[in-house]
């Protein structure tokens, strides 16, 4: 088990590469394709062009009788040579029409809305920031598959790990990799992270596709050509429910050692639990953002919800107030208050954090991180109650009100269970 220190993810890669290309065989046997291929045409054209001298002769020569003199010849080369070139020209034709028309489709929507294909990405999840550099190294480590070995990102809930995914995802497809995000609450009767990857991808990709044995094919050559990116969410939810449940530890590091086997690139984001002892992985402990990329990402928000970090907000805000409350809510630590800040900042509320409990002035100075995190989140629970947000959606205060109750016992629900995930039964 290896663990990357906070000074190992700030050793500075300055310049993130593009995604490995594909293996020196498959670039060989790319080539010999194409040339096959070239060469299939060539011979066409050359046909074309005796058939046309022949009748622009007027036919002085009779072509079948050229050939019948050589007939052993012509058959050898025509029996031999025609079936590969037909084969290396279809191979061809799949390049470049049926594989990039299935899986650029998928890489542009994972590029331009990595939201979408993350299956674990809740509305809460905004522009990530403070993680840049901790994924291009990252992603570094995993081009090369002589030194690549599987990572897993180990946080406790709320510091932000389905997030690093989403920017991985996002990094990825704009440098020619293939991420592919997947949900672990879905493996349950067994975990092997190249399954759970081809079915992903290809549900995902639907609507390229047009048949199985295409499905297939495109998957197999993305592997070949080592593109294939996995992602996978809440490790501590694989393997609670089925038949695996009892011996689930060695299952996991099985799975996470037949990966490392395979040379598949592979990012685990977990919570701790025991599988990760002695796991034959990386392991990347999430540490908090800084402070400043914190109180960075909260001022540069002005009213609207699609300002980007790179826009001034609309009016200058009280920085050493909002700099205090950054400070001392320590709200870089968990991205859930991080977040809250930020509506409340977006949405000119601040104000509302000001007071205490009991209605008289907050006393800054005796405050502590508990007490004013407990009051950004009354202040935030009272803005969805009065419909400052989420933009657009009518429900009346009171329908709001019992909805916020209903998802509190959910969530106890969940805490009880230490589960993400609740069924609700009507």
């Amino acid at each position: 088990m290896g663990v990357v220190s906070s000074t190992q993810q700030r050793r500075g890669v300055d310049k993130l590469r593009t995604w490995r290309r594909s293996r020196r065989p498959t670039r060989a046997v790319r080539a010999v394709a194409g040339a096959a291929a070239l060469l299939l045409a060539v011979a066409v054209l050359l046909a074309g062009g005796l058939v046309i001298l022949y009748i622009v002769g007027g036919g002085e020569r009779d072509l079948n009788g050229v050939c019948n003199a050589t007939s052993f010849s012509c058959n050898v080369i025509l029996g031999t040579l025609t079936p590969v070139l037909l084969i290396a020209a279809t191979y061809v034709l799949f390049l470049l029409f049926r594989l990039s028309r299935a899986y650029r489709p998928y890489v542009r929507k994972a590029r331009d809305d990595p939201l979408a294909v993350v299956p674990t990405a809740g509305r809460i999840i905004d522009q990530v920031v403070g993680r840049d550099e901790l994924c291009r190294v990252m992603i570094q480590d995993l081009s090369d598959p002589s030194t690549r070995r599987p990572h897993v990102v180990v946080g406790g809930v709320g510091t932000g790990k389905t997030a690093l995914l989403v920017q991985l995802t996002k990094l990825l497809a704009e440098h020619g990799a293939v991420p592919v995000p997947i949900r672990m609450r879905d493996a349950q009767d067994g975990l092997d992270f190249r399954e759970l990857g081809r079915r992903r991808f290809l549900a995902g990709a639907e609507g390229a596709l047009l048949s199985d044995a295409d499905k297939q094919r495109v998957w197999w050559e993305l592997c070949r050509n080592d593109r294939i990116v996995v992602l996978a969410d809440g490790l501590e939810e694989a393997l609670i429910e089925g038949t695996a449940e009892k011996d689930r530890d060695n299952h996991i590091r099985l799975a996470i050692r037949r990966a490392a086997e395979q040379r598949l690139p592979l990012v685990v984001a977990s919570r701790p639990h025991d599988p990760l002892r002695g796991m034959d992985a990386a392991i990347v402990e999430l540490e908090p953002l800084s402070e400043e990329a914190a109180l960075q990402y909260v001022q540069a928000v002005g009213q609207g919800p699609d300002q980007r970090l790179d826009e001034p907000p609309d009016e200058p805000p009280d920085e050493h107030r909002l700099d205090w409350i950054v400070e001392t809510a320590d709200v870089a630590e968990t991205p859930l208050y991080l977040h809250i800040t930020r509506e409340l900042h977006r949405m000119k509320l601040m104000k509302w954090v000001s007071p205490s409990r009991d209605g008289g002035p907050l006393d800054t100075r005796s405050i502590d991180r508990a007490e004013l995190r407990l009051r950004l989140l009354d202040a935030w629970i009272k803005a969805l109650e009065d419909g400052h947000f989420p933009p657009g959606l009518a429900l009346s205060k009171v329908d709001r009100k019992v909805t916020i109750v209903q998802l509190a016992a959910l969530a106890c629900v969940g805490l009880e269970r230490d589960s993400l995930y609740v069924i609700y039964e009507a």
